[in-house]
Order: C-alpha cells, then structure tokens, then sequence
C-alpha cells in the first residue's frame, strides 16, 4: 500500500514539476512580450527617422536652390544696370572699372549656375533614397505590425495557459502528502526550481552525473523517492 501511495506521489510530483516549467515559460513569454514590441517600435522608429532626414535634405536642397536662383535674378539685374551705365561713361578709366564689375558680376551669376545645376543633379539622387527610404519604412512597418498582433495575441493565449497551468498545480498539490510537497518545495526552492528530473543515458539529466548500477535497478521501479547522489533532485525513470 505504501508503495502504491509513494509510485502515486512521485508521478503527481513529476506533473507538478512539468507545470512549473510550463507556468515559467509562459511567464517568461508574458514578460519578454514588451520587450520585443519595444525592439520592433525602435527598429521602425529608425527607418522613419531616415525618411525624415531624406524629406529634410530634399527641403534644404530646394530652399537652397531657390535662394540661389533668386540671387541670380538680383545679380542680372545688377548686371543689366551696369552694361546701360557702361554706354554712359565718358572716360576710359571709368569705362575699364565697369567692365571689370560686369566681369565681377557674370563670374557670380555663373558660379550660382554651376550650383543651381549641381543641386539639380543632386534631387534626383536625393528622390530616390527618399523612395528607398520609404519602400524600407513601409515594409518595416507591415512586418511590425504583423508581429504586434502575433504577440499580442501570444500574450492572450498565454495568460490564459497560466490561468489554466496555476488551476492544475494547486489540483495536484493538494494531491500530494504534506511530506513530499514539502520535500519537493525544498529542493525547488535551492535549484532553480527545478526539484524533478528524470535518468538520461543512466544519468541525471540536471546535474549529468552518472548514477551508480544499483540506484538505477530501484529507479527503474519508480515505487520510492530517490535523489540523487550529486545534486539531491528527486529522480524518476522513464522507458520513454
């Protein structure tokens, strides 16, 4: 009889041990959750900010060719102003110093030019990584989207996995006779909750020790609660 009750309390305390694992997945998952949504908002928050800079250097390239252009139309006025002064001028001295301004002023109206086609040149390679940057941040931002509702719907599932494993724990531990619950508790409490392990290749799964011939043969049984030699988990052998 005694060891029927023992093989029985081993088996729920085996179950009690794989809802702990479960409930500290499930509760990892429930936490980390966020953290992955925050990764997700701060990856998406990257490609926007290079559409953003893309759009500023369109803008600043065009208000600066705009001003430009507008310094040369100010400058071809000064210039067509000059060219009627110079049929006034009644000396040569004064006829050479407005040639020399009109040489002055077309220099800058041709080096504003040359700018105005450089920045011309320029927008359309600035279009296009502002394309670029978009097609990136709209495929960024579908990908992102489609993870949030995955994990939010994780979550969902997950809390209600909890809700059902913490329902089924407190089931089995009232199950179990107040000495190997708290046995149990014990070893969980010392080894990372892990009180439970099962005999892999004649060892102990947690701790990897090798476990002596005889302690194997009274394991194979599963009629007693066994620890093992190293580590003091509770061992359960399984033909699985």
């Amino acid at each position: 009889m005694q060891d029927i009750e023992t093989t029985h309390a081993l088996q729920n305390l085996i179950r009690l041990q794989e809802l702990q694992v479960r409930q500290s997945e499930l509760r990892d998952r429930v936490e980390q959750t966020p953290k992955e949504i925050a990764c997700l908002d701060e990856e998406l928050a990257e490609k926007r900010n290079m559409v953003e800079k893309a759009e500023a250097a369109i803008t600043h390239s065009s208000k600066e060719r705009r001003l430009t252009e507008s310094e040369v139309e100010d400058l071809g006025r000064k210039l067509s102003h000059y060219r009627e002064q110079l049929m006034e001028v009644k000396t040569n001295t004064a006829y050479q110093a407005m040639l020399h301004e009109i040489k002055f002023v077309e220099s800058q109206i041709s080096e504003r030019e040359d700018f105005i086609l450089e920045q011309m040149l320029e927008s359309d390679e600035l279009d296009q990584k502002l394309a670029e940057a978009k097609s990136a941040f709209q495929e960024e931002e579908n990908i992102a989207l489609a993870r949030k509702k995955e994990l939010e719907a994780l979550v969902v599932e997950s809390d209600s996995g909890l809700q059902e494993v913490e329902k089924e724990r407190a089931r089995i531990q009232n199950e179990i006779p107040g000495e190997f619950l708290a046995r149990y508790q014990r070893i969980a409490a010392v080894r990372d909750g892990i009180a439970v392990t099962k005999v892999v290749n004649h060892s102990c799964e947690a701790c990897h020790v090798r476990l002596r011939p005889q302690l194997l043969a009274e394991l194979r049984t599963n009629r007693q609660i066994i620890l093992c030699e190293n580590c003091n988990r509770i061992l359960y052998y399984s033909d699985a």
